[in-house]
Order: C-alpha cells, then sequence, then structure tokens
C-alpha cells in the first residue's frame, strides 16, 4: 500500500518471484493508477439537473432543481463528462410555496453502465404561493370533491321532496274545493203555518 495525500493506492501482486520483483511491479503499478487516475466529478451541487412545475405560484411556473450534494468517483483520465448519464424523477403536483433546499426528487448517476449512487433532488430557487391562486383552487377542490357532491344530492332530494309536498298538498285542497261546490244545497225552508 501506498499513501499520498487523501488517497491510498493498494497493489495486489501474484507469483512473484521474490521481494524484489514484487516491489519493482508494486512501484510499477502505483505508478500507472497515479498516472492513470484521477478522482473526478460525475455531478456537481451546483449543476442544474431539471426545472420541475409548481401550481399556485404567480411568480414563476417552474423551480430549478439541483443535486443535495456533489457526487465524484476515482476514474481514467480519459474521462467524459458528457457520456455521463443522470435518470431524474420529481414530484408531482408540486404546489408553492417551494423554500430553496426543499427536497423535491431524486437523480441516478450512471457513467460506462455503472451506477454511482443515488442523489436527492433540492429547489435552488424560491416560489412563493398567490394567495388568489390558493383561494380559487381550495375552491375549485371543494366543488370537486366527494363531500360537496353528497351535499348537493341531499339538497336536490329535500327540494323534491318540498316540491311533491306542495303539489300534493294543493291537490287535496282542490279536490276539497270541488266536493263542496258539486253537492247539491238542501231547501231549509221555515214552515209558516197556515194563514
Amino acid at each position: 500500500a501506498c499513501q499520498e495525500d487523501d488517497k491510498v493506492y493498494y497493489s495486489v501482486l501474484l507469483g512473484c518471484e521474490n521481494n524484489t520483483k514484487r516491489y519493482s511491479e508494486t512501484k510499477s503499478l502505483i505508478k500507472f493508477g497515479k498516472e492513470s487516475f484521477t478522482v473526478q466529478t460525475l455531478l456537481s451541487a451546483s449543476e442544474p439537473v431539471c426545472e420541475a412545475p409548481v401550481r399556485l405560484s404567480a411568480d414563476t411556473e417552474a423551480v430549478m432543481l439541483v443535486p443535495q450534494h456533489s457526487i465524484s468517483a476515482l476514474l481514467p483520465n480519459d474521462f467524459d463528462p458528457k457520456s455521463v448519464v443522470l435518470d431524474y424523477s420529481y414530484e408531482e403536483n408540486i404546489t408553492a410555496p417551494v423554500a430553496v433546499g426543499d427536497v423535491l426528487g431524486k437523480v441516478t448517476v450512471t457513467y460506462n453502465d455503472r451506477n454511482y449512487g443515488e442523489i436527492k433532488l433540492v429547489a435552488s430557487t424560491k416560489a412563493e404561493r398567490s394567495t388568489t391562486l390558493y383561494v380559487l383552487d381550495q375552491v375549485t377542490a371543494f366543488f370537486s370533491s366527494t363531500l360537496f357532491k353528497i351535499i348537493l344530492i341531499a339538497v336536490i332530494a329535500l327540494i323534491a321532496l318540498f316540491v311533491g309536498y306542495v303539489i300534493l298538498v294543493n291537490k287535496r285542497r282542490s279536490r276539497r274545493k270541488r266536493g263542496s261546490s258539486s253537492s247539491p244545497r238542501k231547501n231549509h225552508g221555515r214552515y209558516k203555518g197556515r194563514h
């Protein structure tokens, strides 16, 4: 093993004839490692990954998402940043207010078909909530809710019952009026006697 700065290099050799050969080969391998590999940043914490749409904000329609922290690895010197694959996702229906640093998604970092980890995505910009849009959203949500539909059905049913009751009462009244007007009047004359 060989330590240099914050790095430790390990060499494993098999079939060496003697210590001199082992030392020589180890020195060559460590030299090769130092010259051919360096720590590369696969994804920086300041690098924007994507935009996520935001609801109920009058100031902006989306917030920028960045990694919560950087991710680095020991890679060959011919490392090509353009070959880094970022597979990201963010929450659905993100609603304002959104503060800088809010966790809203995640990203998986892959390079040369090797997974180097999954990092949380946080908002790098904020989104203030619009009071007007919020109130309208709450009203819309209420009118489309199951509770409102139940109340509406109950009100319609009560109105229908009331109308039915009024019609029934009016019919009974009209029957009573007809019955009293069509019945023959009896002549209740008084006996006056003989004159």
